[in-house]
């Protein structure tokens, strides 16, 4: 506002009168200056004709030079004509030539004419211009007038010229050829002349030219000078009345931009002063109208502030109320999920635990089936359980992950492994590609990671009637010192509808209704998948095509280790010819690609009897070594693997192969039997690496020659193999447990998983109880190790461990082995144990193996 009031420099009425005298000023020379350029304008187009007319005559000239040479021509054949028959034909080709010339010439005599005609019609209109202006008079017409009729003359010559040759041609026709010569040299000096005109005419078109440039120089010129004269003028007379004008309203511009300025810094107590009605006291009314608003305006925002204070003075209030309850509904969520948790898993650790005792007595066979199926149905209900929890946990943002190095092969075969009895149900192929995982060692959470590809492959195989489920998996460089593990689990099952797609990896959601009946779950394993993932730096999508199968294809980040090493055989197997024998097509390209990757020479065959041809064809093929060793599939249409075997071994040129089944079969006594057929090693399906180091390791010994031992089967197998009875432990017969669990079922359950490993414990159903019997021991027969519940009456567990590692149980027992054995499973609760001074951790249900295994590492 200051910058317009101080721009303001002119009364609106003076400011008038006196752009009307310089209007009136500048229209006088302007006018002069629009008859100057008009004149200026004519002139120009005039000398512009100098252009067009000059090339006309030029052009006339042109072509009269050439109708000249064409008639010398048309004589030359014309006295040659009737002794040579080609200067006949000359003749009639210069009579054409010289007949198109005069066409063209006539043709720019015309536009001559058409161009002087138009400058004598301008040379007029600048004529009468140049009398209304006032000025000197211009170009005169008679210049052009001369020149159109030098051009009509040109014309008639022309004309004559022309006649006259034809005459000459017909006399040439006609065979009077003196008379034709005779006439020809009277042609000659009518062009000679002609060709004069032109060249006079030309000169005096250039001459005229210069003038009407020189002329419309002098009359622009003077235009300009008046022009100038008449701005002059024009800015003095503004400047004298700028100067007026100015003196007339800088106090009243100065009085207002002042008002203006106290409004402006929020002083609204002085009076505007209005005097006049001119355009400035119109401004000072619309000042004082925008004072009025802005003490009415800034009223209303007081009042606005004050009621905001106090609706946000409660509405903070409310929201600090409603935060302590939010954290307060936090606190007991979490509690009850952690006490939740316990009392699921207390019942569920008697359940499971009592029923794998009564396993291990001697049932009839239906007893031992239900006890399967009552175990099958506990462990689906601790699934149930764990995803509910782990779910929690997630959204919660209390899931962490145990970063350590383990051996990423070995894990993953020893996943396939415990998948492949669910696949061997169901008759389906499972197949495993680790040709991309060419690292032993990696740094990461291998629990977490055995729980996504768990998850997806169980999925797989649960949806998947007929067919095959692979897996396969590849590291990349990632940023850093870490790597990325991709994989893909792709099945031939149902599939997924697209419109189910988008909502498969959210919580609770199935693909319909009737896959929970059907199949069972909770609906959150695929969103505990993504969560994962997600928490490992990587993520997870699917493709899918119903009827037709899906693809789960996920990656995550891992860090490199230290530690690692290729993933090679342990013997050299480059020169080793290696046969499979496979109906399933993708079994037998991951094989093959395997060993090729680890050098090995490799041929396919897609049943026994193209097997059988391969042999025959590479034995009477005595370039080539037969084959080191075959691996044969055991269930093959027409003929199986075992049947095969049986025939290689009967035939006495293929004995140097050695053979390896391959087989989804799963019994005590295959490796009898295999062995009798001739096969020196075998192994389940899906192949591991380390099925394929023990196979390949069988055949060859320290990398340089096949071996000749007898049959035999691998180690690995043995391993794997389900076993009638629990691998019993040798204890030391001095070895006492405390027991201390305050549930009467939990006891009889950890007392029967000792029994059934030959190991007793005393019993402390709490912490206060356990501490007496501690120091109640004699120095003879002390406690070697205490199984801890955590949570228990009268002392809890925590504090308990605390109370022993402070001597209170007794000096010597202040450093004793103590594992927690706790239904507490959320996260935090086994740092929480170590802190209390716990030696280790397990949690229940309990599980056996676990349990053994640790009381194998805090008993040596």
């Amino acid at each position: 506002m200051n910058s317009l009031l101080n721009n303001i420099s002119l009364n609106y009425k003076l400011l008038g009168n006196s752009i009307l005298i310089i209007f009136l000023m500048l229209a006088n020379s302007l006018l002069a200056l629009y008859f100057m350029n008009k004149i200026n304008n004519e002139l120009n187009a005039i000398a512009e004709q100098d252009i067009p007319l000059t090339e006309v005559i030029s052009k006339i000239t042109e072509h009269q030079l050439q109708q000249s040479i064409h008639f010398e021509r048309i004589i030359r054949y014309g006295i040659l004509m009737e002794k040579s028959e080609h200067a006949k034909q000359r003749f009639n080709q210069e009579i054409i030539a010289f007949t198109q010339l005069s066409r063209k010439v006539d043709k720019e005599i015309l536009l001559g004419e058409m161009t002087s005609q138009n400058v004598i019609d301008k040379s007029i209109d600048v004529a009468d211009v140049a009398d209304v202006a006032d000025v000197a008079d211009v170009a005169d017409v008679a210049e052009f007038t001369k020149i159109l009729k030098i051009l009509k003359q040109i014309e008639n010559e022309h004309h004559q010229f022309e006649l006259h040759a034809l005459e000459t041609i017909n006399l040439f026709e006609s065979g009077e050829v003196n008379e034709a010569e005779s006439l020809a040299e009277k042609i000659e000096l009518e062009e000679d002349k002609l060709s004069m005109e032109l060249e006079d005419l030309l000169a005096e078109i250039e001459i005229y030219t210069k003038q009407a440039i020189k002329r419309a120089e002098q009359h622009e010129k003077s235009a300009m000078q008046w022009l100038i004269i008449s701005l002059v003028l024009s800015i003095i007379i503004s400047i004298l009345f700028s100067r007026i004008l100015t003196n007339n309203i800088t106090q009243r511009l100065s009085q207002i931009s002042k008002e203006h300025l106290l409004i402006s810094q929020g002083d609204y107590s002085f009076d505007i002063k209005i005097t006049g009605s001119d355009e400035l006291s119109v401004l000072q009314r619309s000042l004082f109208s925008m004072q009025e608003l802005i003490v009415e305006s800034k009223n209303k925002i007081q009042q606005s502030h004050d009621m905001l204070e106090s609706q946000i003075e409660l509405r903070t209030a409310e929201l600090q109320t409603a935060l302590i309850k939010a954290e307060e509904s936090a606190k007991t969520k979490a509690e009850f999920l952690a006490n939740m948790s316990h009392e699921i898993r207390t019942p569920m650790n008697g359940v499971l635990g009592m029923l794998g005792l009564l396993e291990n007595t001697e049932l009839t066979r239906e007893q031992q089936y239900r006890v399967e199926v009552a175990i099958s149905s506990a462990k689906s209900l601790l699934v149930v359980i764990n995803d509910i929890l782990d779910f929690s946990k997630i959204e919660a943002g209390k899931l962490e992950l145990e970063i350590i190095s383990f051996d990423l092969r070995r894990m993953l075969g020893t996943l396939l492994d415990s998948m492949a009895y669910q696949a061997q149900a169901k008759d389906i192929e499972l197949i495993l590609n680790l040709t991309g995982i060419e690292e032993s060692m990696v740094k990461g959470d291998p629990g977490r990671l055995r729980q996504i590809m768990t998850n997806i492959i169980s999925n797989a195989i649960k949806f998947t009637t007929a067919g095959e489920v692979v897996i396969e998996l590849y590291l990349a460089p990632s940023k850093g010192n870490n790597w990325q593990l991709h994989c893909n689990i792709s099945d031939t099952g149902l599939g997924i509808p697209e419109d189910r797609l988008k909502i498969i990896f959210e919580s609770f959601s199935q693909v319909d209704a009737s896959t929970t009946r059907h199949f069972g779950g909770t609906g959150l394993g695929l969103t505990i998948v993504k969560k994962l993932c997600q928490l490992m730096q990587g993520d997870i999508k699917v493709t899918s095509k119903e009827g037709q199968g899906s693809c789960f294809s996920f990656f995550i980040t891992l860090q490199k280790c230290e530690k690692s090493q290729l993933a090679i055989p342990p013997i050299d197997i480059k020169k080793l010819n290696i046969l499979i024998v496979d109906d399933n097509a993708t079994n037998r390209d991951v094989l093959r690609e395997q060993l090729q990757h680890w050098g090995a020479n490799v041929v396919q065959a897609k049943s026994a009897r193209e097997a059988l041809f391969l042999c025959e064809q590479r034995y009477s093929a005595t370039e080539q070594p037969f084959y080191d060793i075959a691996f044969l599939d055991m269930q093959m249409p027409n003929m199986d693997g075992a049947q095969l075997g049986k025939k290689i071994g009967a035939d006495e040129r293929f004995n140097s192969m050695k053979l390896v089944m391959m087989t989804s079969m799963n019994q005590v006594g295959d490796g009898r039997f295999f062995a009798e057929l001739g096969f020196s090693a075998y192994f389940p399906k899906p192949a591991t690496t380390s099925d394929l180091f023990d196979a390949l390791a069988v055949v060859v010994e320290g990398g340089e020659a096949l071996s000749q031992a007898a049959p035999l089967v691998t180690s690995h197998y043995l391993q794997s193999l389900k076993k009638n009875k629990q691998e019993q432990n040798s204890w030391s017969d001095n070895i006492r447990l405390l027991l201390v669990e305050d549930n009467r079922i939990n006891q009889a359950v950890a007392m029967g998983v000792l029994k059934a490993n030959h190991l007793s414990a005393d019993i402390a159903n709490h912490g206060e109880e356990a501490i007496t019997m501690l120091r109640q021991t004699n120095e003879e027969s002390p406690y070697h190790l205490i199984l801890m519940d955590c949570q228990m009456p009268v002392m809890d567990g925590y504090l308990t461990t605390r109370n022993i590692r402070n001597n209170d149980a007794g000096e010597r027992y202040a450093n004793i082995p103590i594992i927690a054995m706790t239904a507490n499973a959320m996260t935090g609760d086994k740092e929480k144990c170590l802190e209390a001074g716990m030696n280790d951790y397990t949690s229940k249900p309990v599980n056996q193996d676990v349990l053994i295994k640790k009381l194998q590492k805090w008993l040596k």
